[in-house]
């Protein structure tokens, strides 16, 4: 859970380094707007999604790279992060929500570009898509993935945000009651426990908050695969042990002939 706290840590201190680097005076300037984008894109693979520079109306973008096709023309002015971050001094992360631009789940990071006086001339935003790789690599660990649910949850939005399951994205969680482990974690919770799907199915589960957001990670799995994990662990440890044992056995025997055959040849001697 740390992981994904230092990448919103990490991201959000380049975005501001990057406002900064965009003059007052060249805030309306597309050529030089994009060509500062592209040349900074290169730093960091932390947003491959891009950089965009929406005008303070919310009426699309003076200058994104790269390109994201009709994202220069939406209209950003009742979008939750675009009024957050015009009311904002700092950065901002928005709540996660399905872009109209890309069928896709995501959150934006953002901050407002400002004169002298503080007027907003435009905002420098990234978005970070939720279910692709680059920020939250394990979902998309096949073999581990294989063994267990993920989960990435908003208590806020009461949904989740990520899932290895992709039929799970951005559905409403489970109403009170259907599962107590995922009650409790809503109410705030960290830790594990057994629970139980609504197919009775039973589960390990265990769970640990995002710092500094609403959300949190849940990981599921089945209680037979956790005993077959530990069985396979324990005989591939027997046998481990049964091949250390014999070895060292073996070593020993080979000590004592080779030392009875040298006292022998004393003895004859």
């Amino acid at each position: 859970m740390q992981k994904i706290f230092k990448k919103i840590t990490i991201r959000t201190k380049f975005l501001a380094a990057l406002a900064d680097k965009i003059p007052v005076q060249k805030m309306q300037s597309e050529d030089f707007i994009k060509e500062l984008l592209k040349t900074n894109i290169s730093f960091t693979d932390f947003f491959p999604q891009g950089f965009a520079v929406i005008r303070a109306s919310g009426d699309g973008a003076i200058a994104e790279y790269p390109v994201i096709p009709g994202r220069k023309n939406v209209i950003f002015a009742e979008s939750e992060w675009m009024i957050k971050a015009k009311n904002s001094e700092g950065v901002i992360i928005s709540l996660p929500f399905r872009s109209r631009v890309i069928d896709e789940i995501l959150v934006v990071i953002a901050i407002a570009l400002r004169d002298e006086s503080g007027e907003v001339l435009g905002v420098l935003e990234a978005p970070i898509f939720l279910n692709r790789p680059g920020f939250i690599e394990y979902i998309f660990d096949k073999d581990f993935s294989k063994q267990s649910d993920i989960f990435v949850v908003s208590r806020k939005e009461r949904r989740f945000l990520a899932a290895s399951d992709p039929n799970f994205i951005f559905k409403t969680t489970p109403i009170k009651g259907q599962d107590v482990f995922f009650d409790q974690v809503m109410d705030g919770f960290n830790g594990y426990s057994s629970t139980a799907t609504s197919a009775n199915d039973q589960m390990l589960a265990a769970a640990a908050d995002v710092k500094s957001s609403d959300w949190f990670v849940m990981i599921r799995t089945p209680v037979d695969k956790v005993y077959q994990v530990i069985n396979d662990s324990l005989r591939a440890t027997i046998i481990n042990g049964l091949i250390v044992g014999v070895t060292v056995f073996l070593v020993i025997m080979f000590f004592n002939l080779l030392f009875y055959s040298i006292k022998k040849g004393r003895c004859v001697g």
